[in-house]
């Protein structure tokens, strides 16, 4: 009696798997045809917060003015080389080629041509430590005024995290647009 409830138990754990692998084969191969798991299901396209940040900063004021982010906008720092804050500006150049066309056009409305990033520590802190002051400012306006200001590369690396934040796709989705801003934001529980 022991023996077949064992049998039993093992035909239907044998089963289970076969249904399980069966499930698995089906879906990979919707996911391989459709792209998506299901048919009508489509991510959220870049853009539905129109220039919000997340997580909030501390300090944000934001106008209704849009500004047209030039397709060769420039992101500039002086100093060493700093391999940290490059890695962050190309990211945030590819982003922006995503949501930009790429053409060059004559701008519609007035637009960003370059972003000053003014480091006071320069680049010296290339290692991330408890007390390292990650604070920054950013103020976007129109033409080439438009300035992130930090102490250290870390501030500057989550000032530009947030700018890409702030951009965003005209409705055609070719160009991408930018609310003139001023933010300053610091870590909201500091070591």
């Amino acid at each position: 009696m022991k023996k077949c409830q064992t049998r039993m138990r093992g035909a239907f754990i044998l089963w289970g798997m076969h249904v399980l692998l069966v499930l698995l084969a089906v879906l990979r191969s919707s996911v391989a045809i459709n792209r998506y798991p299901w048919p009508n299901y489509r991510p959220w396209p870049i853009g539905k917060s129109r220039g919000l940040v997340w997580p909030k900063p501390q300090e944000q004021t934001f106008s209704p003015e849009t500004l047209e982010i030039h397709p060769q906008l420039t992101l500039a720092y002086r100093g060493r080389f700093c391999l940290t804050l490059d890695r962050a500006i190309a990211r945030h150049r590819a982003f922006v080629s995503r949501v930009n066309s790429g053409t060059l056009h004559q701008p519609a409305a007035p637009a960003v041509h370059r972003v000053n990033i003014l480091m006071r520590d320069g680049c010296a802190s290339q290692r991330l430590s408890m007390g390292v002051d990650e604070s920054y400012e950013i103020r976007i306006t129109r033409g080439n005024s438009s300035t992130i200001q930090s102490e250290t590369v870390f501030g500057a690396l989550r000032a530009v995290e947030t700018l890409t934040q702030l951009i965003y796709p005209d409705p055609t989705r070719t160009r991408a647009l930018v609310n003139s801003t001023t933010i300053r934001d610091w870590p909201r529980f500091p070591v």
